[in-house]
């Protein structure tokens, strides 16, 4: 079986720490732990254990529970045979990475100071990173069956859908007005040169020239930007670097889009 990790940027999904077991599936744990946890920490499946139950989990009838939902686009015939993955941002990593170690016999992989890298027995990693504020799901990546680099990059085009390896990678088309000519940075090459704390600062700062809308980046909070440098650094460098910046009165070698 050729298994690799087709990964999904997950949204900002705040979760308590409860939330987080239900969401990693615990079904069985300790008599205190569970009785500290509440009767919800067990209430897995839905329709799992039968349907049509008045007083259990699943009062749906079999029929209702499994309409079959319509695709959203031709499937891809992909079948997931596991979790590669999942993140979050956690106020402190190093007492969530603990937390687990300790009740769910996670082994740790890793720490650099900023993030705990888990593996989860032989089916998966969870990497608890530093941020601030509450806990929030920021990645996950599923492992798929059959794998096949240019096979799945067709097949998410054909979707309308862009491959995270292509993401980021900034544009050899130039922006030219009356500051010169500009290009999108690739984010892939800048950022790794970059701590998290100089991100931050840069991010603050900057007043790039147009059309960066550099006003919106200032706007973010810290967690989001976080979540911008741990997602790129991921990404791993790719591509070319941008072409240089060209003053005004000068004409780029390649294409440029112009601005009255």
């Amino acid at each position: 079986m050729s298994n690799v990790f087709s990964g999904l940027f997950g949204g900002d999904s705040r979760i308590s720490g409860r939330t987080l077991l239900r969401t990693l599936g615990v079904g069985a744990i300790s008599a205190p732990v569970a009785s500290s946890l509440g009767a919800s920490a067990f209430a897995q499946g839905g329709c799992r254990d039968g349907y049509g139950q008045p007083q259990g989990p699943c009062t749906l009838t079999k029929e209702v529970a499994t309409d079959p939902i319509t695709p959203v686009f031709e499937p891809t015939g992909w079948k997931t045979v596991g979790l590669d993955h999942i993140t979050f941002e956690v106020a402190d990593y190093r007492k969530e990475a603990a937390f687990y170690v300790a009740l769910m016999g996670w082994t740790l992989r890793s720490d650099d100071g900023q993030q705990a890298i888990l593996d989860m027995g032989p089916w998966g990693s969870t990497v608890f990173r530093q941020a601030g504020g509450g806990t929030a799901v920021k990645s996950f990546a599923w492992a798929i069956d059959p794998w096949n680099d240019r096979a799945v990059e067709a097949a998410l085009r054909k979707r309308g859908m862009t491959p995270v390896t292509d993401w980021l990678k900034g544009d050899q088309l130039g922006w030219q007005g009356k500051w010169g000519t500009t290009y999108a940075t690739n984010l892939r090459l800048v950022m790794p040169q970059m701590t998290l704390q100089q991100w931050l600062k840069y991010a603050r700062t900057m007043e790039p020239r147009p059309p960066m809308p550099w006003f919106n980046v200032r706007a973010m909070n810290d967690r989001d930007l976080s979540a911008i440098y741990w997602f790129v650094k991921d990404l791993g460098p790719a591509g070319q670097p941008a072409p240089a910046y060209v003053p005004p009165g000068q004409q780029p070698k390649g294409p440029a889009v112009k601005f009255p």
